[in-house]
Parts: C-alpha cells; sequence; structure tokens
C-alpha cells in the first residue's frame, strides 16, 4: 500500500479503538499523537485539549491522563491538565505530588519543595511519602547540594512561623540525619520531646539509628 493509505489505515484504527474504549484514555492520547506526527497539528491540539477538559473533574483520570501525557513528552499539556484538575478539585485532591513532579522537570526546584511541604500540612499522615519523594530529588550525601539547601530553608521558615506545629519539626529532624548531621538532629529531638512534654522515645530513637 502506498504511504499515503498506510497513514489513512491507520488513523481508521485508532478511531475504531477510541471509539469502542472510550474510558480507555491511552487510545485517545495515541491518536492525537498520530496527529502531530503526520502534520495535523490542529486536529492534535483539539484532541489534547478535550482530554483535559473531559478528565480534570475526576483525579483518578487526571493521574492517568498526566502520566500518558509525561510518557509522551506532552509536559506543557500535563501542566495545564493538573492546573484545571486543581481548579475543580480544590482542596479534595490537591495534585501536590503532581505539581512537584512537574516542577522538578522544570528545574523550578523552590515550588517543587512548596508543593510537597504544603501537602504535608495537608495531609501529614503522608509525611513517609513526602519523605521519599524528596529523596528522589536530593542527592543528601552530596555536600553542598543546592536543592537539600533550599529544602533546609524552607523546613526553617516553616519551623519558625507555625510554631506549635510538630510536623515541620519532625521533617527537619528527618533532614538532618538524612545530611548525617547527628548532632543537629539530636537538638531538634530534645527541643521537639521538651515542647511537647515527651517521653524521650525520639532521642531514644536517633540513638539507635
Amino acid at each position: 500500500f502506498p504511504s499515503h493509505d498506510k497513514d489513512k489505515e491507520a488513523e481508521k484504527l485508532l478511531k475504531k479503538q477510541v471509539d469502542l474504549f472510550s474510558e480507555e484514555l491511552g487510545y485517545s492520547v495515541m491518536l492525537a499523537d498520530f496527529y502531530e506526527t503526520h502534520d495535523q497539528a490542529k486536529s492534535a491540539q483539539k484532541m489534547y485539549h478535550s482530554l483535559i477538559e473531559e478528565n480534570a473533574s475526576s483525579s483518578i483520570r487526571i493521574l492517568e491522563l498526566y502520566t500518558l501525557f509525561k510518557s509522551k513528552g506532552k509536559k506543557e499539556f500535563s501542566f495545564q491538565l493538573i492546573q484545571q484538575g486543581r481548579k475543580y478539585l480544590k482542596q479534595d485532591y490537591p495534585l501536590n505530588l503532581q505539581f512537584a513532579d512537574y516542577y522538578a522537570s522544570q528545574q523550578q526546584t523552590q515550588k517543587m519543595i512548596d508543593e510537597l511541604l504544603d501537602l504535608l500540612e495537608y495531609k501529614p499522615e503522608q509525611m513517609e511519602l513526602i519523605q521519599s519523594t524528596f529523596a528522589t530529588y536530593i542527592d543528601f550525601s552530596q555536600e553542598d547540594n543546592p536543592t537539600g539547601e533550599l529544602l533546609r530553608n524552607s523546613l526553617l521558615d516553616k519551623v519558625q512561623r507555625r510554631n506549635g506545629d510538630i510536623i515541620y519539626d519532625e521533617m527537619l529532624m528527618w533532614f538532618y540525619t538524612q545530611k548525617r548531621q547527628f548532632g543537629l538532629a539530636l537538638n531538634q529531638a530534645q527541643a521537639m520531646d521538651k515542647r511537647t512534654k515527651g517521653d524521650g522515645s525520639r532521642v531514644f530513637d536517633l540513638a539507635n539509628l
């Protein structure tokens, strides 16, 4: 078959898959990508924008579509998606992890840190997830890591501004242990135990570490 005929057959097949499996976002993204790679930019743009509008009110669909956009290198559309999603979902599902992922990909380090620390305030029970996420972005073994310094400064600012909110003190102690700055971690543990009239368990756990 001539190349033009093959392209038409491929487009027809993808459209059929989109119609048959409308819940499978992957086929729609494949069709949009097909248009983009076959000099049909307007059709591709229209599909991408439709996908964002149709799925930005569902956290599950946003997460699926964000991953698909990311796999195709569509950073601009992935950002538009989570922006739109945040407007719809508001505080029910603020998408901090996705914003942090996007900002990290754009080397907007402070914004990435702010998103994760805001999530910590909103969902303190996700502290371990947030810590592991930071660990993917920061090489704590590096002596003068700029990202690590930004995180330290942000944590110190949070501790000072939100006196009494122990969650950021916990996070700062974790930061010091990652940096193997155990003297500073000990000072932080003792201060927290004193403030909360604790039983010394933080100091004990730190000693074990």
